[in-house]
Parts: C-alpha cells; structure tokens; sequence
C-alpha cells in the first residue's frame, strides 16, 4: 500500500504513519523541512495553497492512501482538497486498521462512544489525531526527498535528519494541566513539576487558547503518553484526553466531585487545584529529590 502523510512541521504522527507501508512518503507544507520528501518551494499560508500542493503530490505518486497531521492548515487543506475531488475523509480518527478489504478509522465520540468509519472513494484521504494506533502493517520509510515548485515539478535528492523526541514520550512522571486551572496558577504547577522531575502536558482546550504549545498537547489531537504517574490538575477527565493517557497511576485533582477523571484515577481529590497548589507549595519547602 503506497501511503503519502501530510504535515506542516515533522511530529510524531510521522512515525505512526511510516508503519503502512514500505513505500512511504512524507509531504511537509514547510519548504524548510528537512525529513519531507516533498515540500513547495515556499511556505504555504492558505488551505487552498495546501489543497493544491497535496493535488501536485497525489497526482505525482497515485498513493492508495493519504494521512493528514491534526494540524490546522493541514487538516482544512485536506479538506479543501476532498471537496474540490469529491473525494470522502475519514476525520479524526484514532485507530486505523484493515476491515473487509477496506481501511477503517475509528473515530472517537462522546459518553465513551466511537464508530467505524470507512470511506467509499479512492484513494483513502485519513485526518490523523496524534500518534495513533495502527493495526495494518509495518514497514520502513523510504529515505527520498522531491521539492514541487508551484509551476513546475523539480526533482533534488538530498540528505535527511530526524527531529527531536518529545520529551513527554519518555518522561516517567507527567503533570496535566486542564481548563479548570486559572493561567495564573501555572507558574507553580511549573515549579511543582520542576521540583519532581516531571514533564507537564495539557489537554487541547489549553493549547487551543495559547496558554501552552501544541506538542505538549495530550489525546486524541495531541500524543499518547505512558507514564508511571499522571498527575492531573483540573482536567475533567473527556475521552478525547484520556484516550491519549496511558499511565500506571492517575492522581487527579479536580472541585467536580463528578468529574469523570475521578473514575480512572487511583487518587481522586476532590478540591480547588489553588488549595491543593497551597499545601503543595507548604509540602514543597520540606521536600528534596
């Protein structure tokens, strides 16, 4: 199966990716991207600048399957390009694998609930959330690199680089920061995390408004995480976030006694995250690592 993944800047959906297939390509709408087989020969800043990039690339390789990053004007190109050929898009989906001949998304709803979602034209255009699971096959990537010029095709071989690790894939210990923390609380949380050698995540309403990056985003639109320990402050606990939390132990602290994170952690606190940052702060003074 030829597959193509489209992103802005290298993530880790590459690598979930790269597993379809052994003829694997990668497409960056960043023509300064270095681990891109494709790329324009300037930065695209429209979704339709985008629809037309991906339109160069499919024609050029006729791939059988197309994965789009998350990331906003990659996910609005793909779906400029799916309008402009009629062509269907299985949206944010979590999980990819092989059913009855076809590709399957599943694609994660409220209440705990997902559905099956299979597309009915060719190729398979997927918006990908995250590092996802995929269950078809897994292969290496093709280590090639093409840069499409708006006007006409140039072929450049040329060396790649690997980009960083996220630090949150590895860390023993993550601290989640949720919508119910006031941003002015974060510094201490900061400090918190600091002191403990934690690495602090946040689910996508907070990346969403700024107050954190996007690669320390947490779930379906984020990465999955598997931690020893997840502390989560003023996460509510939506199965878009958890979905992404892999952790052996979850302490959540959250003033909804009905909050749905409380179900899956093994120590539920049920307080204001400012009163249980004010007996952190009284614990920390006392505390050494």
């Amino acid at each position: 199966m030829k597959t193509v993944c489209f992103i802005n800047k290298y993530n880790g959906i590459v690598k979930t990716a790269e597993k379809l297939s052994s003829d694997f390509f990668i497409a960056s709408f960043d023509s300064n991207e270095e681990n891109a087989n494709f790329i324009p020969d300037k930065i695209i800043e429209s979704s339709l600048a985008g629809s037309l990039f991906v339109e160069k690339v499919v024609d050029n390789i006729n791939p059988d399957l197309v994965i789009f990053s998350d990331e906003t004007l990659v996910r609005e190109s793909a779906s400029v390009f799916g309008g402009r050929k009629n062509l269907g898009i299985i949206s944010h989906s979590n999980e990819l694998y092989r059913k009855d001949g076809k590709i399957v998304g599943r694609v994660p709803g409220w209440d705990n609930l997902s559905a099956e979602v299979s597309s009915l034209t060719l190729p398979y255009l997927i918006i990908l959330k995250g590092e996802e699971k995929i269950t078809i096959s897994e292969h290496n990537m093709v280590p090639k690199k093409i840069f499409i010029d708006e006007n006409e095709e140039k072929l450049t071989l040329v060396k790649i680089h690997k980009g960083d690790e996220n630090p949150l894939k590895t860390a023993r210990i993550i601290v989640g920061i949720g919508r119910g923390v006031n941003v002015n609380l974060i510094p201490d949380i900061e400090v918190f995390a600091n002191k403990i050698k934690a690495e602090i995540g946040c689910t996508r309403p907070v990346a969403d408004m700024g107050i954190l990056p996007n690669f320390r985003m947490i779930g379906d639109s984020g990465i999955n995480v598997h931690p020893d320990i997840y502390i989560a402050f003023g996460v509510s606990g939506a199965i878009q976030h958890l979905s992404g939390v892999n952790a052996k132990y979850i302490i959540a602290v959250n003033k909804d006694p009905k909050a749905p994170i409380f179900s899956e952690a093994a120590l539920a606190i049920n307080t204001s995250v400012e009163d249980a940052l004010t007996d952190i702060k009284k614990w920390l003074k006392n505390f050494s690592l």
